[in-house]
């Protein structure tokens, strides 16, 4: 079920794209594959916005960051 989501979610080109909390789901082979396809998404987009509290998916994505501790 997850996956016939991500595959609806994704099989749009937006100019803006808002994503929170990139999660892995499913076996490596298509968590390698979900990586793929979102990264084409990031690529056609004009704007990202992503939430996250993994730094490494933030590094993997973002070309620049804000950084908010406490509320700030």
């Amino acid at each position: 079920m997850l996956r016939l989501a991500f595959g609806i979610s994704t099989g749009i080109q937006p100019d803006i794209l808002l994503l929170d909390e990139i999660i892995g789901v499913g076996d490596q082979a298509f968590e390698q594959k979900a990586k793929e396809r979102i990264r084409k998404l990031i690529d056609s987009a004009s704007i990202l916005m992503l939430a996250s509290h993994s730094l490494s998916v933030i590094r993997t994505f973002c070309s620049s960051a804000v950084w908010l501790a406490h509320g700030r």
